[in-house]
Parts: structure tokens; sequence; C-alpha cells
């Protein structure tokens, strides 16, 4: 018999150990390990374009460096307006239309919006595409989703500014993380005329919540809370500092295009048509790309995408009333 009670002590210390192992691994690791691949993580998707500069499509550019808060240095391509006739691959001497700063998503770089700057170029707009901060060969040792890669998108802005071949207007273009973070630029910059906004979030917490459940089928409770709070802790803002609704009431009536894919499993269209509701600019626009995935309304219908994209530049991207912005 004290054998047997023994053995029954042993078992249940085992199970005790492996029970606080279980709850351990779920409570501490997974939270924490999850938390540095969203923060610390460096993953590249890969990009047909890779390897490719302007050069590539025989459009002239320019490598470009300025630093970002706090005195993070991005680095990225200048392209300038070609001829608005196309008729030569020259720099414009009509003068450009404007210029549009292309800000790409997560785990991505610069090469990702590099067609659509050689498109704008070709339509004559200078353009500047550079990696966001933790991405690309640009500094940086975390990311944020958006939240401070917003100060390197403001940053971009000041830099064309110190220039003197550089004037306004000044529009932004970002995907997915890039159209949050271009959201959150514009709303805190009168400088800028107006955005487009494709795949962009709705709020850091839904992202996560999202994410987690669409790719890895996590409870909400208690494992993804204690994701939001870790990450966010670690970044150093509130969650509620990052909710694109508040963000999209704050732009108010400036020009916004919202962009989204009907197949878009990760940022849903339903997210662009509630900022699209949301906003109370009477020039908003929203276009829905049938089939398109998430960051992939571009890919699946260019030439729809363009002309709607020049259609908004021409009744939004106008010359600032004061002149030139810059020196």
């Amino acid at each position: 018999m004290a054998s047997h009670s023994r053995r029954r002590k042993w078992l249940k210390r085992v199970l005790w150990i492996l029970l606080s192992l279980v709850v351990f691994f779920l409570l501490v690791v997974v939270p924490y390990g999850l938390s540095w691949l969203i923060v610390n993580g460096s993953y590249h998707f890969p990009d047909p374009d890779s390897g490719k500069t302007p050069a590539s499509f025989g459009v002239p550019f320019e490598d470009v460096e300025f630093s970002s808060e706090p005195g993070i240095q991005i680095r990225g391509w200048y392209v300038p307006a070609l001829d608005v006739k196309g008729s030569a691959p020259s720099v414009a001497t009509s003068g450009p239309r404007g210029t549009v700063i292309l800000v790409h998503g997560l785990n991505r770089t610069r090469v990702e919006m590099l067609t659509r700057a050689i498109f704008l170029s070709k339509a004559g707009y200078n353009g500047l595409l550079f990696d966001l901060r933790h991405h690309g060969v640009s500094g940086g040792k975390v990311s944020s989703l958006g939240y401070y890669e917003s100060h390197d998108v403001r940053a971009s802005l000041d830099f064309l500014k110190s220039r003197k071949d550089v004037h306004g207007p000044f529009a932004l273009w970002g995907v997915s993380m890039g159209a949050t973070a271009s959201l959150l630029a514009f709303a805190g910059n009168p400088e800028f005329s107006c955005v487009i906004a494709d795949s962009p979030f709705l709020s850091f917490e839904d992202t996560i919540v999202h994410h987690a459940h669409l790719l890895l089928h996590l409870p909400r409770f208690p494992i993804v809370d204690l994701i939001l709070f870790i990450t966010s802790h670690r970044l150093g803002f509130r969650m509620g500092d990052f909710d694109l609704r508040n963000t999209v009431r704050e732009i108010g009536p400036r020009p916004i295009l919202f962009v989204a894919g009907t197949a878009d499993q990760r940022m849903p269209p339903e997210i662009a048509k509630a900022l699209f509701e949301i906003a109370s600019s009477p020039q908003k626009r929203l276009l829905l790309v049938e089939g398109a995935k998430h960051g992939g309304a571009y890919r699946e219908d260019p030439a729809t995408y363009e002309q709607v994209v020049l259609r908004f530049f021409q009744t939004t991207l106008k010359p600032h009333p004061n002149g030139p912005l810059g020196p």
C-alpha cells in the first residue's frame, strides 16, 4: 500500500510539472514569441520585381537617403517625372504634376511600389519610394505595423521639401502597413494634398486578433490578449492610440481614395468600406477590385486601378494656393 501511495504522489507531481510546462508555454512562450515575430521579425516576402530598379524599365532615378525619428537612416529611390507626353525618357520640361510618396507593406521593400512609381513617372509625377524602418536596407531594429513608420513617411516629406528641384503638391500612396502609416502621417500634416490607402488596417487590436485567428486559430482569451498587451507595451503605445477609425475622423474633409480586393482575407474589403463610411471628405473614393487578394489590387487590374488613380490625382492634387512648397 505504501508503495502504491508513493507512486500516486510521484504521478501527481509529474502531472503538475507537465501542466505547469503547458501553461508556461501557452501563456509565456507563445505570446512573447509571437510578439517578437511581430516587432523584431525580418522575413521578406518574395517579389517578382526583386533585383530590379527604375532603370530596369528605362526610367532614370536617384539613390537617396534621409533620417527619420529617432535617427534611423532610411534609404530609397527618387524617380523624376518623365515628359508628360511620354515622347522621350527625359525629365519633364513642362514641370511635374506633383510628387507622390509611395509606401510599401509589412515584410516588403520599396520594390513592391516600383511598378507604381514607373506608372506615375510616365504620367508626369515625381515619385519617392523607400524602405521603411527595419525593412530592406533601411535602419531600425523594430517594426510597429505602421505606428512609428508614419514618422518615416513624414521624414520623407521633409526630405523632399529640402530639395530645390522638388516642389508640391504632395500625395501619399500606401499599401497595407504602408497605407496605415500613410493615413497616420496624412492626418497630422496638411501639406499632403491627398492619400491613397490600399488595404489599410482597421486598428492595431483588430489586426492582431484577426491574423491570430486566421493564420493560427488562436483564441482571443487569454493568448491573443497577452500578445496585444506585450506588443503594445514593448512598442510604447496604447492600443487606443492606434485606431485608424479615429485617424480617418481626424482627417476630416481631406481627399482619400480607399482600395480593397474582394478576395482579401487578411484585410477584408469590409475594413475599407467601414473607413470609407467614417470619412467625411466630399472627395472620398472607394475602389473594390474583384478577385484581388491582399495588396494585389494593382496586379489584378492595373488598367482600372491606374485610371482611377489618375482621375483622383487630377481632381485632388492641385498646386498649393500659396505657391510651391519647399525651399
